[in-house]
């Protein structure tokens, strides 16, 4: 029988922002966690993803965030993970935009699978919950032919307003705990049996640094309603 027992030291809260881009053709998410160093994460409630979806909303539509204005908002989803990682059904809170939020750059956007990756740190330095990442939808900072680079004056722009926006998390009296990364330790398999493993040294960390690189990320993700059309010559 497959043992599979806990991941994390504590139950913690995963925050999962949702929308969509080119008109609903594509989908796109992030997200973080929210939680305690030293306990169980509060149960969410029915304010925490309102909460956040107003913060969020702060860094999404405001110009210095230079989000496209393709994309859009359209949830904000927080569901407590147990410790073995599964989620509790009775946790769950969701809060739906009323009207789906656009991003204030009006200039062309990048394709789906290029993110501007944020690293989290935590203040242990290396190793298990020392960083964690996300991936920022529809940054359009441009780039140009002789610079892959995004610019300088953009990436403080954009750093500074992911502060604004982790602060305002971790005060927001609707919010029970702070940004955390969770991480489930390393997995340990028994009598090297691949059915029968669990995970030992699982932390949480809070979130005490973001840093923002200049180079954009390749995401791996799969495409949702965006249809491919092929065009195909017969060779002489």
């Amino acid at each position: 029988m497959a043992q599979h027992p806990a991941a994390y030291p504590f139950r913690v809260n995963k925050v999962v922002i949702s929308g969509n881009c080119w008109d609903g053709a594509e989908l796109w998410s992030t997200g973080f966690y929210v939680g305690n160093t030293s306990g169980d994460a509060a149960d969410p409630g029915t304010a925490t993803a309102a909460a956040i979806a107003g913060i969020w909303q702060t860094f999404f539509t405001h110009a210095d965030a230079i989000i496209s204005n393709a994309y859009r908002t359209l949830q904000v989803k927080v569901s407590q993970l147990q410790t073995d990682g599964d989620v509790d059904l009775d946790m769950i809170d969701i809060y739906d935009y009323p009207t789906a939020m656009n991003g204030a750059y009006a200039g062309s956007p990048l394709p789906p699978q290029i993110s501007l990756a944020v690293t989290m740190t935590s203040d242990t330095q290396r190793g298990l919950g020392s960083k964690g990442r996300m991936y920022l939808p529809g940054v359009a900072a441009g780039i140009t032919n002789v610079d892959p680079k995004i610019p300088g004056a953009s990436q403080v722009k954009i750093v500074d307003r992911l502060k604004i926006f982790f602060d305002a998390v971790n005060a927001s009296a609707d919010v029970a705990g702070d940004v955390v990364l969770a991480s489930k330790g390393h997995k340990f398999t028994i009598l090297q049996d691949p059915d029968n493993w669990y995970y030992v040294n699982g932390v949480i960390k809070k979130v005490t640094g973001a840093r923002l690189g200049d180079v954009y990320d390749t995401q791996r993700r799969r495409r949702d309603g965006l249809d491919e059309v092929y065009l195909s010559r017969v060779l002489a």
